[in-house]
């Protein structure tokens, strides 16, 4: 009996939909534009999380040293910073190796390369230094302007690093807000889609609502095949929404080779959305079909008094 009762309103269910035609074909549209925005979203918002946790572990403060600064006292500097529990790594460069390091990345452009020779050095000394955590920038930077390295420390890169960390972090959170703002649009724009979908279905089906009812069709059979072509809506919407996501990370990834000569496979959005294949058709499939559940519920409780 209830296997019976499963497969009636399944299939009542399924004649609405097709019933209605170009109605569900636009709501199965609009839910899958919807999850599709959400899922990219959401995608953003984990790669700024991920891109700020990976600049924030390559964040180091380079200590620049006077010209006229014993030799001696730069390594007894450099020593001290290493005995600090709060220090990862510590690396000298000398002027030869910043003249070189210089050269080697400039090496295309013979009007700076011929500029700089080794008699006229203009590149100072310096130690780059790795915290355990971007918040010991700051103590760091306290140890190397205190009073007993004045003589020998010119500057720091400590405001520049800092200016860089906010500008993203800045970012990073104008971006997650208005990711939220969106998404939630999207969510009513989607319930609103479905609710009137199914609203103009009851309307359409009174009649054979009426008959059902004087048959002795119990509530549930009654109010059920509405939701399942919710359900249905959701479904297809989170099928499109997939073979979109697909399209997009396709296009993207020819336009990255094309442009910035990117062959790394990992690094292209079809192996990303491979690799998180079964994540994100779950995330579509759960979020396309609980709005379409949810505005098809709410529109039989409004429009089908039974």
């Amino acid at each position: 009996m209830f296997r019976t009762r499963l497969i009636r309103t399944l299939l009542f269910g399924w004649q609405g939909f097709v019933r209605n035609g170009w109605l569900s074909f636009i709501a199965v549209i609009t839910l899958a534009l919807s999850v599709m925005a959400i899922s990219v979203l959401g995608v953003l918002n984990q790669a700024n999380k991920q891109i700020q946790k990976n600049l924030e572990n390559k964040l180091d403060l380079a200590v620049f040293f006077k010209d006229a600064a014993p030799e001696e006292q730069v390594v007894d500097f450099v020593q001290q910073v290493n005995k600090r529990s709060d220090v990862q790594e510590v690396t000298y460069i000398d002027k030869d190796e910043a003249r070189q390091t210089f050269l080697d990345e400039n090496s295309t452009d013979d009007a700076l390369t011929s500029a700089v020779s080794e008699l006229d050095n203009p590149f100072p000394r310096f130690v780059r230094i790795q915290g355990d955590s971007p918040s010991t920038l700051a103590q760091l930077n306290d140890f190397a302007n205190q009073t007993a390295y004045q003589e020998i420390v010119e500057s720091t890169s400590y405001q520049q690093t800092k200016d860089i960390v906010a500008n993203f972090v800045n970012t990073a959170k104008f971006t997650r807000l208005n990711s939220i703002v969106v998404t939630i649009f999207f969510i009513f724009y989607s319930i609103l889609v479905v609710f009137n979908m199914i609203r103009l279905a009851i309307f359409s089906r009174r009649e054979e609502v009426e008959v059902m009812r004087m048959v002795g069709a119990t509530n549930v059979l009654i109010r059920l095949p509405f939701v399942v072509e919710g359900i249905i809506f959701g479904l297809l919407g989170a099928a499109i929404s997939m073979l979109m996501l697909w399209i997009a990370a396709r296009w993207e990834s020819g336009q990255l080779m094309r442009y910035f000569s990117l062959t790394d496979a990992m690094s292209l959005p079809t192996s990303y959305y491979l690799q998180y294949f079964s994540v994100l058709l779950w995330m579509n499939v759960l979020v396309s079909v609980m709005l379409a559940m949810a505005a098809s519920y709410l529109a039989v409780r409004r429009y089908l008094r039974v």
